[in-house]
């Protein structure tokens, strides 16, 4: 095959967002019913994404002079990525117009924030994954202050965008301090370097510059602070894309860099992300007891949720990248219901602010509270829901890898974890339902579908786990992982 055409075969999906995004900013320029048109766009460069994903031939494939890469691991994540980003769109159609925040704008920056994950995950040097990284975090800045006539959403932009600033600063001084005590910057160079002695004073630096920067992309403590301002800030949909898409790009980013070039420095990092992890899982557990308000609280969860991802990394081999690619789809598809429940209860009438306005819910609107009632119990790793097939993956890794303490601590946070989780659900069904004129309200078939579909998958996929398993374990297999 001619280069060209080879190389842009393997950047197709890439390219597919890409037109898609400058297509759907043309289109929302011109076009009458521009965010209408612009959305359109949006679903079809999804699909395509998404379509050519799954066509492309399994294998590892490496182009534009060994700096990008097409894998079944990168595929796999990849596709996640995209289903989170088309789940935001999905559940921001309503949302958006009820806060006067419709705009065209808001399909093409997440279009763009998608196609910089999808770079970040296929970088095979330190300089495209910063490129990808800014290219996925200057979109969400702007999605954080989206609904720009509310003053809590414009101090979530600037929140973001003042520590996303301080993140990028300390990544590019770990490249430019690796770079100088290696003079490369391509990842397999990188491991030949590292892996050959101990690492110098400058390597360890470098590595702790470029987790702690890698750390605020996926809300793991202790760079976690800017994470519940941001969550309860910005529009409800932007959360759902938030809590998704991000994680997965990020989780898969630092386990390539970890266990790929960083390999050699275990001994190093190792104790960085003990630490980090038992960190989430702690902090990420018992500060979510004192929240009120519904985003905040689920803020806490994902930062708990950040902390068994950490342990997946951390276990390393074949079972640990499984169980990390099995537990980001599984918390994908949770945080798109459980955002999904919220903004069709908003949609319904409902408050759906604090906790407390879910009394009665289970009287009020059933339907939508036995929904949000699975995928709390998902999100707790309550059995027989997806959820319980998440975390159990990541714990028996944990035990392999000679981790036993950590997972130890995962049970015990995931123990303090449930009291809150089970305290919305008793809020919601056995608490005294206020007197409120209940409005019968047409629900939003998009809301509705997004709902219904997770909350489906969330309980059915216990019943057929090689579904999820056996796709993942065979893009964990295309990725050499070396045990810490």
């Amino acid at each position: 095959m001619n280069p060209f055409l080879h190389d842009a075969v393997i950047f197709a999906p890439e390219l597919v967002l890409l037109i898609g995004a400058l297509g759907a900013l043309i289109a929302g320029t011109y076009v009458p019913d521009g965010y209408g048109a612009a959305q359109r766009l949006s679903y079809l460069a999804l699909a395509g994404a998404a379509g050519l994903l799954l066509w492309l031939p399994a294998g590892s494939e490496v182009s534009y002079g060994l700096n990008f890469a097409q894998t079944s691991l990168t595929q796999f994540a990849k596709l996640w990525v995209v289903i989170g980003a088309a789940g935001a769109l999905a559940l921001a159609h309503h949302a958006l117009a009820r806060i006067q925040a419709q705009r065209f704008e808001f399909p093409v920056l997440v279009l763009l924030a998608a196609l910089g994950m999808c770079v970040m995950i296929s970088a095979r040097d330190l300089l495209s994954l910063y490129v990808g990284i800014e290219l996925q975090s200057l979109p969400l800045y702007i999605l954080a202050a989206f609904a720009r006539q509310e003053a809590r959403s414009a101090e979530a932009g600037l929140k973001y965008f003042v520590l996303g600033a301080l993140s990028s600063g300390l990544l590019l001084y770990g490249i430019s301090l690796l770079y100088g005590a290696t003079g490369t910057i391509q990842y397999e160079p990188l491991t030949r370097f590292i892996a050959s002695g101990a690492p110098s004073m400058a390597v360890t630096l470098a590595m702790i510059f470029i987790i702690a920067a890698l750390a605020f992309k996926v809300s793991a403590a202790p760079f976690h602070m800017w994470t519940p301002d941001v969550y309860q800030g910005a529009a409800t949909p932007i959360t759902a894309f938030f809590t998704t898409a991000p994680k997965v790009a990020g989780a898969v980013v630092i386990l390539e860099l970890l266990h790929g070039p960083l390999t050699g420095a275990g001994a190093v990092w190792e104790q960085i992300l003990w630490a980090m992890a038992a960190l989430s899982l702690i902090v990420g557990a018992f500060a979510a007891l004192m929240q009120q308000d519904i985003k905040r609280l689920l803020a806490y969860s994902t930062i708990n949720h950040v902390g068994f991802l950490l342990i997946a990394i951390l276990s390393g081999g074949l079972s640990g990248a499984a169980a990390l690619l099995i537990y980001l789809a599984i918390y994908v598809i949770i945080s798109l219901g459980a955002f999904g429940a919220i903004l069709l209860l908003q949609q319904q009438g409902e408050a759906a602010v604090e906790i407390n306005d879910l009394r009665g819910l289970g009287k009020r609107r059933p339907r939508i509270a036995i929904a949000f009632a699975v995928l709390i119990f998902a999100a707790a790793g309550v059995p027989p829901t997806a959820g319980f097939l998440g975390k159990m993956v990541v714990l028996l890794a944990a035990m392999q890898a000679g981790y036993a303490w950590l997972a130890a601590l995962g049970v015990i946070t995931s123990v303090v974890a449930a009291f809150y989780y089970l305290r919305v659900v008793k809020i919601m069904y056995f608490d005294e339902a206020p007197n409120l004129i209940i409005p019968h309200i047409r629900m939003s078939r998009r809301l509705a579908a997004v709902v219904a579909i997770t909350t489906f998958v969330t309980l059915g996929l216990i019943l057929a786990p090689s579904a999820l398993v056996a796709p993942a374990t065979q893009a964990a297999q295309s990725f050499i992982v070396g045990a810490p």
